[in-house]
């Protein structure tokens, strides 16, 4: 099989979603005071994942239940509180106290049910997440691995410009993504193959043209990776590219 045709077979199994995620992408901005850290952004759009528009409260974004046991037993898998969890549930607590502060949730009981209200986004500056996507990262880790992937896959489509005239090309390095997290280029670089590995995103390795840089690994979302198929077609026919490598 040539390199150019690997993602054929899975597009074939994929369904192009139409509904979609909201993240609030001001959690990227690291130049504020007291920014947001991988974990809490990872927290914050997995309380997106499981938000729903509530009838009774006036159609806000409400997931639920939020509490922090519950917060514990599902992110880390615990079917029951055991061990030293206590630590643990603490520092979930601050996380939710420091998202609240930012005011990005607030808390909120229905029906008696500690739950969390998402608040609404200005101004367009949301990027979109798949429920597909983040789904496969729910379901295959657990604890802070799956927090810090959430928060990368959210990172990651923050670079991408819906639209008629968007652009679903992601052509910045590794360094510039890890910004957008304040974490080290090499920890970025574990999360983002394991989203390689397990189909989140898609990607194409080339050797580039009269750079200084003779390789270039250009990204788009599992989901357009048709879209980035026909991108590096393009790019060879013109020989920006010289060939793809992986």
């Amino acid at each position: 099989m040539e390199i150019i045709n690997k993602y054929d077979a899975i597009h074939k199994q994929l369904i192009q979603p139409y509904i979609y995620g909201s993240v609030n992408k001001n959690v990227f901005n690291h130049k504020l005071e007291n920014p947001l850290t991988i974990d809490e952004i990872g927290l914050y759009v997995f309380l997106i994942t499981r938000a729903g528009r509530i009838f009774s409260t006036n159609g806000e974004k409400i997931s639920f239940p939020s509490d922090v046991k519950s917060l514990y037993k599902a992110i880390y898998k615990q079917k029951k509180l055991s061990g030293s969890y206590k630590n643990t549930i603490d520092s979930i607590k601050e996380m939710l106290d420091h998202l609240t502060s930012k005011d990005l949730i607030r808390s909120k009981k229905i029906h008696g049910i500690e739950c969390v209200e998402l608040t609404e986004i200005k101004e367009q500056a949301y990027a979109r997440i798949y429920p597909m996507n983040t789904q496969i990262i729910i379901k295959k880790c657990k604890g802070k691995a799956l927090l810090r992937r959430l928060a990368v896959y959210a990172a990651f489509r923050s670079m991408i410009f819906e639209g008629k005239n968007g652009n679903k090309i992601i052509e910045k390095p590794i360094a510039y993504m890890a910004t957008l997290l304040g974490i080290p280029k090499s920890t970025m670089e574990t999360h983002i193959k394991w989203l390689r590995d397990n189909y989140v995103i898609a990607y194409f390795k080339c050797s580039i043209s009269e750079t200084k840089a003779p390789e270039k690994i250009i990204y788009a979302d599992i989901m357009d990776c048709i879209i980035l198929k026909e991108n590096i077609k393009y790019k060879l026919a013109k020989g920006h590219i010289k060939e793809v490598l992986e």
